[in-house]
């Protein structure tokens, strides 16, 4: 397979959106299945870690994980902010 680096990036941030959704999902939701979409969400940050190390070396690679994470649940939180009126 030949080496095209929008590949990683693409699925990396899928990966990335994807279990930050899932881990939102899972500490929203009142359903019984939180575990398990928690550990799916886990596992898929854990699987666009291991894309951004592919992509970038794992100097910035780790940089890259530590910090997609925190800006994907900022936008996260930030787009199922509401705003409500004061009376």
């Amino acid at each position: 397979m030949v080496f095209y680096p929008y590949n990683y990036l693409l699925f990396g941030l899928i990966c990335n959106f994807g279990g930050i959704g899932a881990l939102f999902y899972s500490w929203k939701s009142t359903l019984q299945l939180k575990e398990l979409t928690a550990l799916l969400g886990w596992s898929l940050i854990m699987a666009a870690a291991l894309n951004w190390i592919g992509l970038s070396g794992w100097e910035f690679g780790l940089l890259y994980a530590i910090t997609l994470p925190s800006f994907s649940a900022l936008l996260c939180v930030w787009l199922s902010a509401g705003i409500k009126n004061r009376r």
